[in-house]
């Protein structure tokens, strides 16, 4: 190196520092672009995600509230009759009414309210006129104990009556695999005084025909006592064929939802199987059910979630209501928008790349002027220096 010329070596020089500071500079401006890029694509997520979830949330809210209006529809005939029979029984009213009359104030109030599966009205002995001896064999409100037993069913669309045979059976406290007493719809009512809803049951409407059904019963309380009850039986069907066509329309068909018993006993669901509707949670999906017991569904890496309760305080309960998506599906526009980053980022290096090289070739071509144009004055000074120094030799 130490033979070479002066041009060359300022040459040499000039053009590392130049391609050295290009690197840099295009090395420094990349590194501030991924920085950008990635606060930008954080910010849209959590930006995406919070919208999802307000989107979630409201649409939870809508459902559940459809659901509750349901609920508190069909709560309120039972409602209304318990404390029609209240007033009019001996302990407040001086006459009562006909065992005849309730009956076809039963019979008229399931007619007028086709939501209705079934419509019932059970005393205690003497709980409503004290005319029990004198009652027996008058009628198929009576119970072959005398006690006003009243019992209609809606059937293919027509309002029948069961005569009630035994009225013990609503006394009949053996408890199934969950615990619940087999006459959970007058006991729990006779035993808290207040509105009850039993957890959701399959009913067999016809041979191989299963529905679910749950009962809500109001007491009948007249003179500071428990007389009684009003109670009905309502599909749910209802409910599910509601939530799957709301689910449906989420998301393309890929959202979930579920509803629950107090228990946490499948109610509804748009995606598990029917078998396992009235059944637990955490046999369908035991991750969503320890999800719910610790409310935390943040964890969830797959899935996000957002749950409703459904208060139904009357009866001091609650039902939930949860609606489920996939992640990735959630997120499908920030997926894009991550794509559409990334590429806008690759075009904006290639950019900067071919610049740098761009400026980097002229500014070599204007180097090698600039030098040319210093060292060749002094090429030729050189060239006359020696050629003196060779005469003066001679």
């Amino acid at each position: 190196m130490a033979q070479w010329s002066i041009k060359y070596k300022l040459l040499i020089m000039t053009i590392a520092i130049l391609v050295v500071s290009q690197l840099l500079v295009i090395g420094m401006g990349s590194a501030v672009m991924k920085e950008s890029m990635a606060a930008a694509n954080d910010e849209a997520a959590a930006k995406l995600t919070e919208e999802v979830e307000h989107y979630l949330s409201a649409e939870a809210s809508s459902a559940a509230h459809k659901v509750s209006g349901y609920i508190q529809r069909s709560f309120a005939l039972p409602q209304t009759l318990s404390t029609m029979l209240a007033d009019s029984s001996v302990y407040i009213a001086s006459e009562p009414l006909s065992r005849n009359s309730v009956d076809n104030l039963v019979k008229s109030a399931l007619f007028a309210n086709p939501e209705i599966s079934a419509l019932y009205s059970q005393f205690e002995a003497g709980g409503y006129d004290g005319l029990d001896e004198e009652s027996i064999g008058l009628g198929s409100h009576t119970t072959p104990e005398g006690s006003l037993e009243i019992y209609w069913v809606r059937e293919e669309g027509a309002v029948v009556n069961y005569p009630v045979d035994d009225a013990n059976e609503k006394y009949l406290d053996g408890r199934d695999e969950f615990g619940q007493r087999e006459a959970e719809w007058y006991l729990c009512s006779k035993d808290t005084g207040r509105d009850c809803i039993l957890e959701p049951y399959r009913y067999e409407i016809s041979p191989g025909n299963e529905a679910m059904m749950t009962s809500m019963s109001s007491p009948i309380m007249a003179g500071g006592e428990f007389r009684g009850i009003v109670g009905i039986d309502i599909n749910l069907p209802v409910i599910q064929q509601q939530l799957t066509e709301l689910a449906d329309k989420l998301y393309g068909g890929r959202a979930e939802i579920h509803l629950l018993s107090g228990s946490r006993r499948l109610i509804a669901s748009s995606s598990f199987d029917e078998q396992l509707l009235a059944r637990p949670l955490n046999e369908a999906d035991a991750d969503l059910d320890r999800q719910i017991e610790r409310r935390d569904f943040s964890s969830d890496p797959e899935m996000l979630v957002n749950m409703v309760r459904i208060p139904i305080a009357n009866a001091k309960t609650e039902w939930l209501l949860l609606i489920r998506v996939p992640r990735e599906v959630a997120t499908e526009s920030l997926i894009t928008l991550k794509q559409q980053l990334q590429s806008a980022e690759r075009k904006s290096l290639s950019t900067m790349l071919m610049i740098g090289a761009g400026t980097t070739l002229l500014s070599i071509a204007l180097i090698t002027w600039l030098v040319g144009s210093i060292t060749q004055p002094m090429n030729v000074m050189r060239e006359r220096m020696m050629a003196l120094a060779s005469q003066e030799g001679d």
